[in-house]
């Protein structure tokens, strides 16, 4: 009985890690097509963005084509807030098959990701 707990314990835990992952990840794409759509609404036809084919140095030349036409950049602190939800998801994954050296590796390797991507454009 007790084996069937865990396992079932475990099912679960997989699930929602995997529930999160796609839900955030399906926040996020949604987030950066609304950037998309604002910048490519207020630049020349030659800077617009396309919506496919992105890689990371297209999402940073988004992300500081969209705080100069958008200083207040809501969007890009929606986007920082979903990419920590995924550092975090990242963190007790690495726990979970890991132990303590996964969660700080993945952590460092997350936090890493959203220091180089996101330390332009300050605020939280």
């Amino acid at each position: 009985m007790r084996s069937e707990l865990t396992t079932l314990l475990w099912v679960l835990l997989f699930l929602a890690g995997w529930a999160t992952v796609a839900t955030v990840g399906i926040a996020s794409h949604i987030a950066i097509q609304a950037m998309v759509a604002d910048v490519n609404s207020q630049v020349d036809e030659g800077k617009k963005f396309s919506e496919l084919s992105w890689f990371p140095g297209k999402l940073e030349r988004l992300l500081s084509e969209y705080s100069r036409i958008y200083p207040s950049g809501e969007r890009i602190r929606k986007l920082r807030r979903l990419f920590r939800v995924q550092v975090l998801v990242m963190v007790v994954a690495g726990a979970i098959v890991m132990g303590w050296q996964g969660a700080l590796f993945m952590g460092a390797v997350g936090s890493a990701r959203q220091w180089m991507l996101f330390r332009k454009y300050g605020g939280a």
